[in-house]
């Protein structure tokens, strides 16, 4: 009996038209008859506003947000508002949006109430909805979970790492005792005496250093590639945080001084001996 309102954003004005012409398709399948006598009333909104989605749009990603962006607020907005209790949005419509996490209900007693009335069924469709509370506590587990998980595999691949540059350091140091002692006896430096583990070293500091880098650079280059044939972006752009150059920075810092250290050390040890026996 009443007309659907559509609520355009002043910035999206020029594209009215277009959107007013998608909105049979947005609202589902519309009886024929229905969608004949539809009427859309076209209303402006001001520019700058936001609206709370119900929804922290994971589940509709978005190439202008980043994957730590607050997608629960919409800005600018485009609203299509169905009258209440108009037939507009057939039973099957609901369904699909409620199985979407797209139907807020402010009152849970309204879905309690139809459910235990159990009129058309909508008891077999509600046990497979979960409430916006309930995904997004789960979406906070998952969360959680996936960030220990990074943390227990870094801190894994570190612990691989310094016992590789070790054990190096430690084969090195054994297969090249003598040579090690007689250079140093010479007044050779110690940057002369290991060169050869200090070269493989620093390749490995540029190639740590710089991996997350160029891989960022490669993303952003396929990224590119789609929107200069207009095609939409499947991903946001990827962005090296300050966190990222942190531990980056960190992960060569503590290579480099760890394998640095051993070698001394070892050094040291080989030159004590070698003074003892002489």
């Amino acid at each position: 009996a009443h007309s659907v309102r559509l609520l355009v954003p002043e910035s999206l004005a020029r594209h009215a038209a277009d959107i007013r012409a998608a909105i049979p398709g947005t609202l589902g399948r519309l009886d024929p008859e229905l969608e004949r006598h539809l009427t859309v009333e076209t209303l402006r909104s001001r520019n700058g506003q936001r609206l709370f989605g119900y929804n922290s749009g994971s589940a509709y990603p978005h190439s202008a947000y980043g994957p730590g962006d607050d997608r629960s607020l919409v800005r600018d907005p485009v609203l299509v508002v169905v009258p209440n209790g108009s037939k507009i949005l057939t039973d099957d419509t609901y369904t699909a949006f409620a199985t979407q996490g797209a139907v807020v209900f402010p009152e849970p007693d309204d879905v309690l109430n139809a459910i235990a009335a159990d009129k058309n069924g909508l008891r077999t469709y509600v046990t497979a909805v979960r409430p916006v509370g309930q995904a997004a506590a789960q979406e906070l587990r998952d969360s959680v979970n996936g960030f220990r998980l990074h943390v227990f595999n870094l801190i894994a691949a570190l612990a691989v790492l310094l016992v590789t540059g070790l054990g190096v350091c430690f084969i090195h140091s054994s297969r090249n005792a003598q040579a090690i002692f007689v250079q140093h006896i010479s007044g050779w430096r110690f940057s002369a005496t290991h060169r050869s583990i200090l070269a493989v070293e620093g390749v490995l500091a540029a190639f740590l250093a710089w991996w997350v880098p160029i891989r960022t650079w490669q993303q952003n280059q396929e990224l590119e590639e789609f929107t200069s044939q207009g095609i939409p972006a499947p991903f946001p752009p990827v962005r090296i945080t300050a966190w990222d150059s942190g531990a980056i920075t960190g992960l060569v810092v503590i290579e480099v001084c760890s394998v640095l250290l051993a070698l001394a050390a070892f050094h040291r040890r080989i030159v004590k001996e070698g003074a003892t026996e002489t």
